[in-house]
């Protein structure tokens, strides 16, 4: 029988080693970044690098208050995904959910919204590091690959869980 997405089931998921790993990595990685701007704020400049091509030249510039702003972004990010992994029943799916199919596929999409925070948590603090490492290291140039890295790294395992959930169909 197919759940329409208003009424499918309600299941208490156990969490596996991966997701624990997904989940404490990402509020270690938070935890550091503001540790660090805490650490260095009265350091950085009144202006600081806000904003990057994609050659990883800068084209903006910010008060050094923005670092803030920007952490609490990542921060109620992360939030918001953290009370989404609670709601499995209402993602969108690519395979119909059944009786059968329900437990494996909220898994695998919950697994996959901890990776995805996980993920954003990594890009966060590069792009923290870059913008203070900018400042506080005169010479420094990040490398413009670097965000790509970890976008990609993003990308390809959404696409990893998303092959994932389609072949428990």
């Amino acid at each position: 029988m197919a759940y329409s997405s208003k009424y499918r089931p309600r299941l208490v998921l156990e969490k596996e080693a991966l997701d624990t790993l997904f989940e404490i990595g990402t509020w270690a990685i938070l935890l550091f970044c503001f540790s660090y701007i805490g650490m260095i704020y009265g350091d950085l400049p009144d202006t600081i690098p806000s904003h990057m091509n994609a050659k990883g030249e800068i084209d903006g510039y910010s008060d050094k208050s923005f670092i803030w702003i920007f952490l609490g972004i990542g921060l109620v990010t992360a939030l918001a995904m953290q009370w989404i992994q609670s709601i499995p029943h209402s993602f969108n799916y690519i395979v119909e959910i059944t009786e059968k199919n329900a437990r494996n596929q909220y898994e695998i999409g919950v697994q996959m919204i901890r990776f995805i925070n996980f993920a954003m948590a990594l890009l966060w603090m590069s792009i923290m590091l870059i913008m203070t490492g900018m400042v506080k290291i005169e010479w420094y140039t990040p490398p413009s690959w670097m965000i790509w890295v970890i976008v990609t790294f993003m990308l390809g395992g959404m696409a990893f869980y998303i092959k994932h959930s389609y072949n428990y169909k």
